[in-house]
């Protein structure tokens, strides 16, 4: 009876420190630190297609399907266009990049609209 008890706190202890490994693995998710006195804009792309991304109305470099990029700037707010290439879909608003933060934009495909993405900001 103890050697139950036993393995089933070992299984506890076990799916516990996965769990904490697990919640924080976002948290250093990106090992990018912006450049002096700028904030980033992170493209987080985790959708299945490449994205043309435009910032202030300028094309930047291109976000493969499932990678992430970053792009430092100075702090205000950008307009931000990501537009599906060879595709339909396309996210256009405004964020705010703050100094020495990354402004996180989590891109996934929006199943309920046919043409947009599903955008999701957040700063880390």
């Amino acid at each position: 009876m103890h050697v139950g008890i036993f393995r089933i706190s070992g299984w506890c202890l076990a799916l516990a420190a996965t769990l904490l490994v697990a919640g924080c693995w976002d948290d250093s998710r990106f090992d990018h630190t912006p450049a002096a006195e700028q904030g980033s804009i992170i493209v987080d792309n985790r959708s299945s297609r490449d994205l043309d991304v435009f910032i202030a109305g300028e094309p930047v470099q291109r976000v493969s399907a499932r990678r992430w990029r970053a792009f430092d700037r100075e702090p205000g707010v950008y307009r931000v266009v990501l537009d599906e290439r060879r595709g339909d879909r396309n996210f256009r608003g405004d964020i705010d990049v703050l100094r020495g933060r990354l402004t996180v934009l989590e891109v996934t495909t929006d199943p309920g609209h046919r043409n947009r993405f599903s955008v999701f900001t957040y700063f880390d």
